[in-house]
């Protein structure tokens, strides 16, 4: 599953990693859709993986913001966000 990781994350860096998108390119979707066939995660559907991916970065953004911070997962949900922490790490981000 690297290679997902790696396509996403090129298309985010083309795409100012998601900041200002409510959307995820549809050939994008198609190429995971692709890649994921006869895998158990097969079975997220295109919407599940844009909103993994949309969270993702949303997150990421505020942590390169911020320099820091807390990520919050609730499984049931299916949700990740971001909590402000005020003594953050010393982040530095790829971009």
């Amino acid at each position: 599953m690297t290679i997902i990781y790696g396509i996403v994350f090129a298309h985010a860096k083309q795409n100012d990693y998601f900041v200002n998108s409510s959307s995820v390119d549809k050939s994008l979707l198609e190429q995971i859709k692709n890649l994921t066939y006869g895998r158990e995660v097969s079975a997220c559907s295109a919407n599940d993986w844009e909103s993994a991916i949309l969270q993702s970065y949303r997150v990421w953004n505020s942590m390169c913001k911020n320099r820091g911070g807390i990520l919050v997962a609730n499984l049931l949900n299916r949700t990740v966000d971001y909590k402000f922490a005020y003594k953050s790490a010393n982040l530095d981000c790829v971009t």
